[in-house]
């Protein structure tokens, strides 16, 4: 399966990278650092999953999902975040989004939200907040 990787944290990258090229048997083909860095990629369309960061400079992980689904609607986005108490179901699901790993259960939980994924079903944990609360 060919990935891209969009996250701001140059270790985290280089470590989910090796983990599912070594671990899963996926190919990274891009890792750009932020929302707009993705966006100017060429090879977006070969991606069969976008791993992608929430929090980031320039351009956030929503924004970014939102402005490339216009694009190329049959892509599959996953949200990565530390932050799942920010995290808002209704935000990722208006964005196009169809899973959530929290980085700290990334290693534990990507190989089972990339299948469901590919599978055309959503992944989101049980716990993730349903509404923003004002």
């Amino acid at each position: 399966m060919k990935i891209i990787i969009v996250d701001n944290n140059k270790a985290f990258r280089e470590g989910l990278k090796f983990f599912l090229e070594k671990n899963l048997g996926h190919s990274i083909i891009a890792e750009p650092e932020n929302g707009k860095e993705f966006l100017e990629l060429s090879n977006i369309h070969q991606a069969d999953i976008v791993l992608m960061d929430i929090e980031m400079p320039e351009m956030n992980g929503l924004i970014a999902s939102k402005k490339i689904l216009n694009r190329y609607f049959n892509l599959k986005i996953i949200a990565i975040s530390m932050y799942k108490d920010k995290a808002y179901l209704k935000d990722l699901l208006e964005c196009g989004i169809k899973g959530f790993v929290s980085k700290s259960e990334t290693f534990a939980n990507i190989e089972d939200t990339i299948n469901m994924v590919c599978k055309n079903e959503l992944c989101f944990p049980d716990d993730l907040m349903l509404i923003k609360r004002e």
